[in-house]
C-alpha cells in the first residue's frame, strides 16, 4: 500500500523593509562585525552601522546591487556585499593624510531592490528610492555605491529633483564616454547622455571626463561630449601634464 505525503513548501523569506515608506528599500543584506578590536583603534564595518531611521546623521550609504544592463557580463551587483566583508580589516584613520574619520555618523541606509529581468523598470525604481533616500528630512551626504555604470544615470537624475533649485555639475572618472545612443535601450554605455538628454539640470558645459583612454571609444561619441560643452581629459594628457595641473 503506497500512501501519499503532503509536501510543503517552506514559506519564501522576504527581507524587511526599513521603518519609512521608501520606494522598493530593503535593509542591508549583511554586517561583518570584527569581534576582535584594539581599544585604540576603530575598524570600519563596526564604525559604520545600520541607520535606524531615527539619528542624526553625516554620511549615509545607499546599496544598489544592479548590473543587469552590463554589454558584457559582470559581477558588479556583488560589490555592496564585497565591501561590506572587506571593511573588517581597515580602519578609520589614515597615516597618509593624517585624518582619522571616526568621528563622522556614517550610517547603511540599506539595499535598492529591483526586479529579476526589466531593466528599465529597474532604472526606474532606482531612481525613485534614491530620490526618497536622499529627500530625507535629517539631511546628509549620500554615498551610493552599485551596481553596474548603468546607475550613473538615475542616481544622477534623483540627485537632481531632490535639490530642484541647484545646477548639478558632473565629474566622471572613466575610460569611456558612456554616451553611446540608445538603440539597444540604457546600458552600461549610454547613462551620461541618459543624464543630459533627461531635461534635468546638468548642462553639458558642466561635465568633465577624467581618464577617457584606449581603443574602447568611437570619435563621434567624442565628438558628441565636445558639441554638448563637456570637456574632456584623456588619460595620456593627464600623464603628459599631472593631475594637479588637470585639477
Amino acid at each position: 500500500m503506497t500512501t501519499m505525503r503532503e509536501e510543503r513548501s517552506a514559506p519564501a523569506y522576504t527581507r524587511p523593509r526599513p521603518p519609512r515608506d521608501i520606494p522598493h528599500l530593503l535593509v542591508p543584506e549583511k554586517r561583518k562585525i570584527s569581534h576582535w578590536n584594539d581599544r585604540h583603534e576603530l575598524r570600519v564595518n563596526n564604525w559604520i552601522e545600520p541607520w535606524d531611521f531615527a539619528s542624526p546623521l553625516d554620511v549615509g550609504i545607499i546599496n544598489v546591487p544592479f548590473s543587469k544592463t552590463s554589454i558584457l557580463p559582470n559581477a558588479a551587483y556583488a560589490a555592496p556585499n564585497a565591501l561590506r566583508d572587506a571593511w573588517a580589516i581597515f580602519t578609520t584613520f589614515s597615516p597618509d593624510f593624517d585624518v582619522d574619520m571616526g568621528s563622522l555618523r556614517v550610517r547603511d541606509i540599506g539595499d535598492v531592490a529591483t526586479p529579476i529581468l526589466d531593466v528599465v523598470r529597474g532604472l526606474a525604481d532606482i531612481e525613485e528610492s534614491l530620490q526618497a533616500c536622499i529627500g530625507q528630512p535629517e539631511g546628509f551626504f549620500p554615498l551610493i555605491i552599485g551596481g553596474d555604470h548603468a546607475i550613473t544615470a538615475p542616481a544622477v537624475r534623483a540627485c537632481c529633483r531632490s535639490h530642484p533649485e541647484q545646477q548639478v555639475g558632473l565629474i566622471h572618472f572613466d575610460a569611456h564616454n558612456d554616451v553611446r545612443v540608445m538603440d539597444h535601450g540604457p546600458t552600461n554605455g549610454t547613462p551620461i547622455r541618459g543624464i543630459l538628454e533627461s531635461g534635468v539640470r546638468v548642462r553639458g558645459t558642466n561635465l568633465v571626463q577624467v581618464g577617457i583612454h584606449g581603443f574602447m571609444n568611437a570619435s563621434y561619441y567624442k565628438r558628441w561630449v565636445e558639441g554638448q560643452g563637456g570637456t574632456i581629459f584623456t588619460a595620456r594628457a593627464i600623464r603628459r601634464q599631472g593631475i594637479e595641473a588637470t585639477v
